[in-house]
């Protein structure tokens, strides 16, 4: 059970994932975290019973899943998307953001030049939480590792994976590795995988690669609209769970 931030000083609700290109007080921001439960919920919301059965229909056909049963783990795969943004790398983007961070007691280490998506696919091959109750297949793995590496509409080379690893393990001070880990906890309690995990097991991994970095980039920008998700850097996980 991962515990549940409630502070606003919580390192983890510090990380900024959107900015407010209206405002100038860098106290307003929308933490990582919430985008990615934004995320998850937007795809929670497609795979429900009273929505339009085309994607459903799509990734059913591709994971041997009913429609039914995909709603009781594809979420959580979809909300992690972006767990590259809780990175040393990511957070000093932005010049305001990074002095907050800064004061707030945040270490940087040595500056990085890597895509919060290339720091999320690192998370997924080197980084997924031993002796976590989200065991998958390596083929699976796989498969998760691309779509967050390209829904962006880019995939990183493979031959970077490791380069990437060693420099992150190198660059980036430890912190970081357990903000990633905490932010994995709170969503896995969030989305509860229901179904057994062995079964997700996509017979062609290309397909399946390409279809769910689909499916991602959608729930992604439903989920990045401001219009229905403001930022709320101003209260705790639980309560922003029950807007």
């Amino acid at each position: 059970m991962a515990i549940i931030p409630e502070a606003r000083d919580n390192k983890l609700l510090q990380c900024w994932g959107k900015t407010n290109s209206t405002s100038t007080d860098v106290s307003v921001y929308h933490p990582a975290i919430y985008h990615m439960l934004d995320v998850g919920n937007v795809a929670q919301v497609i795979l429900e019973k009273q929505s339009s059965p085309r994607w459903k229909k799509i990734l059913s056909d591709l994971f041997s899943f009913s429609g039914d049963e995909l709603s009781k783990w594809l979420p959580f795969f979809i909300a992690i998307h972006d767990m590259g943004k809780i990175s040393a790398s990511f957070q000093r983007l932005n010049k305001d953001q990074l002095s907050r961070l800064k004061n707030a007691g945040f270490t940087f280490g040595r500056e990085q030049d890597l895509a919060h998506t290339e720091i999320s696919r690192n998370f997924i091959w080197y980084e997924w939480p031993k002796n976590s109750s989200c065991e998958i297949s390596e083929p699976f793995r796989k498969v998760i590792r691309e779509v967050v590496g390209g829904h962006h509409g880019k995939f990183p080379s493979p031959g970077n994976l490791k380069g990437i690893y060693d420099q992150i393990r190198f660059e980036e001070p430890h912190e970081w590795f357990d903000l990633r880990q905490e932010a994995f906890s709170l969503l896995l309690d969030t989305f509860p995988i229901r179904v057994d995990l062995s079964k997700i097991q996509p017979e062609n991994i290309s397909a399946a690669v390409m279809e769910l970095t689909g499916f991602t980039i959608l729930c992604d920008w439903i989920g990045s609209d401001q219009l229905y998700f403001l930022p709320h850097s101003d209260i705790g996980f639980e309560d922003y769970k029950n807007i």
